[in-house]
């Protein structure tokens, strides 16, 4: 997606052998390669989407792509084509036919993934539930059950990234919470490179998992504490 438009739709070994957009061609560039170390400088897309692009016609990443032509990709609609010999393969670009067949270089993970190599399965989720008490506390009172996660079941390889959608209150946070070790689950399974960790939390997990499962956060300055290192 680019400004809220499909640009390239296609079976994910597709977009990385051969991504057609030069929006996806772009992305794929950008991803860093633990081949060639880590002192090496990423690719970028110059520029940034701005609301004047969201409104035009044409292709809203014709600002920024270094082969767009101001009438062919600016000035009428455009709709999604057939990328090379894939049916399935689909891109949203006037000039489509006259780009040049160059896929970027991208991390080694992703190539194995684009290539089909098996990979192990790193993460085992099975009928995974969390329930709360609150309620009662010194004086008694009632006491409530809330069902923040019920029956989530989910599987995840080396080299693959998921992603799990859902809108507020869904249960994305505390399964996250669970499976890294913040809070034991209530129900289900959690293995970890084959080792069950449902119902342990962090400081009961071996050293080497508590190093391999870590969260990275989207805005880490507002997130995590600055008195601490």
């Amino acid at each position: 997606l680019y400004a809220g438009r499909l640009v390239e739709s296609a079976p994910i070994r597709s977009v990385f052998r051969q991504p057609a957009h030069p929006y996806t061609r772009g992305l794929l560039a950008a991803l860093p390669n633990i081949e060639r170390g880590g002192r090496a400088r990423l690719a970028s897309i110059e520029g940034a989407l701005n609301a004047v692009d969201r409104m035009r016609p044409g292709c809203a990443f014709a600002p920024r792509c270094r082969f767009a032509e101001p009438e062919e990709c600016s000035t009428a609609p455009i709709s999604l084509r057939p990328a090379g010999g894939d049916g399935d393969h689909l891109a949203r670009c006037a000039r489509l036919d006259e780009l040049p067949v160059v896929a970027p270089t991208v991390a080694s993970a992703a190539a194995a993934a684009a290539s089909g190599q098996a990979a192990q399965t790193q993460l085992e989720v099975a009928h995974l539930t969390k329930r709360y008490e609150i309620g009662g506390g010194l004086f008694g009172g009632t006491r409530t059950t809330v069902h923040a996660l019920t029956d989530a079941s989910l599987s995840a390889r080396a080299a693959e990234t998921l992603a799990i959608v859902g809108e507020s209150g869904s249960g994305k946070s505390t399964l996250a919470k669970v499976v890294a070790g913040l809070f034991p689950a209530s129900e289900g399974s959690v293995r970890i490179a084959g080792a069950e960790v449902a119902a342990t939390g962090v400081d009961k997990r071996p050293a080497d998992l508590r190093r391999r499962v870590q969260m990275v956060f989207q805005n880490p300055d507002a997130t995590l504490n600055p008195s601490h290192s």
